[in-house]
């Protein structure tokens, strides 16, 4: 049964979990919503909700059941019954000591339980995602006014040339020109000759560190292999 619908359920449960963490994200940073969206956002997640729990309630009652198998052989007049069936029935009660559980590809089990974990598990995750974006907003501010600093003193040359400056005096027009000479180096923001506070340099960070995640992620997972090697080879 795990075989068949795994791939069905494993489709359905990524996409409800999806579904569910996108509208409550929606809910959480979405200002000045009106109350038809957040009614049909709070009910289209109810629905998908909904939809998961139905499929985690039937497979807690094939297990629920299952668990009944060995009472109700022992409750039964097996003692009625010829040896050979008796032994049937035993048989039957030592298949029953192992529930039958539906799971995704040995991931996640089908019950109540795992369905309170899953709970559990997508409120922490729109934690760290809303923490996620609360951090990056605040990086991304700070490049944001450096940006525009530069920006701004790389127009003191245009503004100076397009100003009526032939109409002031020679020391004046002096002074213009050394305006105009110290504009050509922008005024730049930077943390102790580390990094400079722009949009470029918070797109470089960004990379970098969806680089070193993914490194981290691939030396996490090579550690695992290795440490599991190493367990079966103990073991063996």
């Amino acid at each position: 049964m795990s075989m068949v619908l795994s791939l069905p359920l494993f489709v359905q449960y990524s996409c409800g979990c999806f579904i569910i963490c996108n509208a409550i994200l929606q809910l959480a940073i979405v200002e000045n919503s009106n109350t038809t969206n957040t009614i049909s956002i709070l009910m289209y997640t109810c629905v998908n909700f909904s939809q998961l729990a139905a499929y985690h309630w039937l497979g807690n009652e094939i297990m629920y059941k299952s668990n009944k198998v060995g009472e109700a052989c022992y409750r039964s007049k097996w003692y009625l019954l010829d040896r050979r069936s008796q032994k049937c029935i035993l048989l039957l009660m030592e298949r029953a000591k192992k529930p039958l559980i539906i799971q995704l590809y040995t991931i996640v089990y089908i019950s109540l339980e795992s369905l309170t974990v899953h709970g559990k598990t997508t409120a922490d995750t729109l934690t760290i995602v809303a923490y996620t974006c609360v951090t990056f907003s605040q990086l991304a501010a700070y490049h944001w006014l450096g940006n525009e600093i530069m920006h701004k003193s790389n127009n003191v040359i245009e503004a100076c040339y397009l100003s009526k400056w032939y109409r002031l005096d020679g020391k004046s027009q002096k002074g213009i020109l050394l305006l105009m000479e110290r504009a050509k180096r922008p005024l730049i923001i930077k943390s102790y000759t580390i990094i400079y506070i722009s949009l470029e340099s918070l797109a470089i960070v960004s990379v970098t560190t969806l680089n070193y995640t993914s490194l981290y992620f691939k030396f996490l997972d090579s550690t695992m292999v290795v440490f599991t090697l190493c367990v079966n080879k103990s073991d063996v």
